[in-house]
Parts: structure tokens; C-alpha cells; sequence
């Protein structure tokens, strides 16, 4: 007896990404000559239970005069 089929592998599904781990994107930032850094930034934290969603923009000026290079 001769049984022909297809394989195994075909029916199985890839492998399933972990999404159990937080995805981090890269921070959106530039500096501005002479004057410091500027960001923007966007998280997601409970407080209180109740989800708050944030978007912050930050312009660091560096004190103490110019860096040395």
C-alpha cells in the first residue's frame, strides 16, 4: 500500500511574534545650534486605572555656557 499526501509543514502556522515584550520607537530629536536639544515624545501610563495618554516636546538648553568640543 502506497499512501501519498502533503506534508506536515504545509498545515502549520510560522513562527508567532512576542508581543509580550513593550515595542520602543526611536525618540524624535534634533539639535539646534547653538541654542540645545529639541524632542518630542509620546507614552502611555495608568493612573488610577484609567489610561493617560501624553505627548511632550522638550527643548534642553545646556547651562553653563558652550560645551567643550
Amino acid at each position: 500500500m502506497v499512501v501519498y499526501g502533503r506534508s506536515s509543514d504545509a498545515d502549520r502556522i510560522g513562527a508567532i511574534p512576542d508581543y509580550s515584550r513593550a515595542v520602543t520607537l526611536s525618540k524624535a530629536r534634533t539639535e539646534i545650534a547653538g541654542v540645545g536639544t529639541l524632542s518630542a515624545e509620546a507614552e502611555q501610563v495608568d493612573v488610577g486605572g484609567m489610561p493617560s495618554k501624553r505627548a511632550m516636546i522638550r527643548l534642553t538648553i545646556p547651562m553653563g555656557g558652550r560645551r567643550k568640543p
